[in-house]
């Protein structure tokens, strides 16, 4: 019943997602030119471009689907306070530990479903404007790898902040905490190997043909420790 239930208060925000994305990307497409001789910008530099608005986009729907915790959301807004369900989700015979487990599950492939499709809408839409790159089908699937990692920090992040914060304020704290990163890593150089913003964009592997391999452990390693910081949270609370 989790399942079904976490599913019917999460389809919506889902399903806008990918069709938010596929109308942006149609448009996007159509506005890149067809050859190299066309722009004096790079090809790198605008093809990096695009997945750097994409990378952008995935952030905010994992913000969106990693506000998930115990929590039962609205589909399209935020707001303060308790959701409507949120006393019948507590009221379930399970532990509070195990109706987060099972959205943060569900919420994770919610998550790969929405960047696997962002991917293939790439590969269809803009890789073939780029044929100078010498893009494959392995370099896809490292991106969509890279992405998923770095990614799913977002996610669980959001996840953290939901255990204690209402949806309004876990909402704002996340990208608030995401902003903040972000400027501190400007200011304070880091390497480009394990910088998580560079590997979806500049760096990504459709433009390096690799796999940032430092800059995923590290965000799979901070994802682990988010995720863990949760589930003592959430254990804490339990009746």
């Amino acid at each position: 019943m989790l399942w079904i239930k976490n599913w019917m208060e999460t389809r919506w925000r889902v399903l806008s997602a990918i069709g938010l994305f596929c109308i942006v990307s149609v448009l996007f497409s159509l506005r890149v030119p067809e050859g190299p001789g066309n722009a004096p910008v790079a090809p790198e530099t605008r093809f990096a471009f695009f997945l750097t608005t994409f990378a952008l986009f995935f952030m905010m729907q994992a913000v969106i689907l990693g506000g998930a915790g115990i929590k039962t959301q609205a589909p399209f807004r935020t707001s303060r306070g308790l959701h409507g369900s949120m006393h019948f989700t507590l009221s379930l015979p399970v532990s509070r530990l195990r109706i987060m487990a099972t959205r943060v599950l569900l919420g994770v492939v919610e998550m790969f479903a929405v960047i696997s499709i962002g991917c293939i809408l790439v590969w269809f839409l803009f890789i073939p404007k780029f044929p100078e790159l010498h893009i494959t089908l392995s370099d896809l699937g490292a991106h969509l790898v890279t992405t998923f990692a770095v990614i799913a920090v977002c996610f669980f992040l959001a996840t953290l902040l939901s255990t204690f914060l209402d949806d309004l304020w876990q909402a704002w704290g996340t990208f608030l905490l995401l902003g903040l990163v972000r400027a501190v890593s400007s200011l304070v150089p880091i390497p480009k190997s394990i910088d998580p913003f560079l590997s979806v964009s500049t760096s990504s592997p459709l433009l390096t043909h690799s796999i940032p391999w430092p800059a995923v452990s590290m965000a799979v390693g901070v994802s682990g420790v988010l995720l863990f910081a949760s589930m003592k949270l959430v254990q804490n609370r339990d009746y």
